[in-house]
């Protein structure tokens, strides 16, 4: 298989720390061009790479040079829209980071232009090619817990989680555009689409901006199941544990990626309790960059669709409706029409 080859759009935080490794080492990929306005960190890059790649500072100049075949958007979030656009027409597939945009109806333009096309349109949600959450997908697609009724998360992490992304609501960088996207884009490909959500909101560390630091989340689907998300930003503790009930079993996770490679407690009502110990590359970028490719050559969808990264910018606006009203709020989903 030819391998597809990248066009890295952005030289900061996560193409140094995951991004630009996955574009070299994955099979069926390589990277052969960097562009960011400052040549001097797109070199930085190159060099810690240490790949002879084309250095460009200006984005229509690299599509229209590159060679590349697609593109991958490692953008601030308030250009991940119009960078992606730009890729389209210039005929490229591409990869963006997330999250989609800077609210549903930023992402709409996106989708919209999307859905049609022949190309391979992405968005990340690496943790949904990770060994665990194949496991979970399987366990749940198989019958094996039955029907899920009930999940629960209490995501305590530090602002570095976050990123270099400023943590703005405006500038999309709130811990629930940069966090929670990841578990709001599992759940609803496990649940099917939450009917309406309820969703609560404080600052503490950042008082005098619209960023949340802690936040408590209920997400209500149609069978009646309900998901249950804290979102926790202190520098004094960390934790991920999430669970996942259903009328046949059980799973609990404590250490997923990117924690670690943790195990997997499964309780079921034919097989009892066991524990497996998934493995998944510690660039927890390569596998999804691997399905890319493979999407890309096997004219297919990738597993992280642009639909789906669109459904949870849906559910996300509305939590900040829920958390602005003080109101459970619908979760709206005309646009996916």
């Amino acid at each position: 298989m030819k391998n597809v080859s990248w066009l890295l759009l952005g030289a900061g935080n996560i193409a140094k720390i995951r991004a630009g490794a996955a574009l070299r080492d994955a099979a069926g990929s390589a990277l052969v061009a960097i562009c960011d306005r400052d040549s001097d960190r797109a070199e930085a890059l190159a060099a810690q790479l240490q790949l002879p790649v084309t250095i460009y500072t200006d984005y229509d100049q690299a599509l229209a040079e590159s060679g590349a075949e697609a593109v991958y958007v490692a953008t601030q979030a308030p250009a991940h829209v119009p960078c992606s656009l730009k890729a389209m027409a210039a005929g490229k597939h591409f990869l963006c980071e997330k999250p989609l945009g800077l609210d549903g109806q930023d992402a709409a333009v996106l989708y919209q232009a999307a859905k049609d096309s022949p190309l391979v349109c992405s968005c990340s949600d690496y943790r949904r090619l990770s060994e665990h959450i194949k496991l979970l997908e399987n366990l749940v697609r198989s019958g094996e817990l039955g029907e899920l009724t009930f999940g629960w998360m209490n995501w305590i992490a530090s602002a570095r989680a976050c990123g270099n992304t400023p943590l703005s609501r405006a500038a999309g960088g709130s811990p629930l555009k940069t966090l929670a996207f990841y578990i709001f884009d599992i759940v609803h490909n496990l649940f099917g689409i939450p009917v309406s959500v309820q969703a609560a909101a404080a600052r503490h560390f950042n008082p005098g901006n619209d960023s949340e630091d802690v936040s408590a989340i209920i997400m209500r689907f149609p069978n009646g199941a309900l998901f249950s998300l804290n979102v926790v930003i202190t520098p004094w503790a960390r934790n991920d544990r999430i669970e996942f009930h259903g009328t046949n079993g059980s799973v609990i996770m404590d250490k997923w990626p990117p924690s670690g490679n943790g195990p997997v407690i499964i309780n079921t009502q034919t097989g009892g309790q066991r524990s497996v110990t998934p493995v998944t590359n510690t660039n927890w970028h390569l596998p999804m960059v691997e399905d890319f490719c493979q999407a890309v050559r096997q004219k297919r969808a990738p597993v992280c669709t642009i639909r789906s990264a669109y459904i949870t910018e849906l559910i996300t606006d509305a939590v900040f409706r829920a958390m602005d009203s003080g109101k459970e709020e619908p979760v709206l989903t005309e646009g996916l029409l």
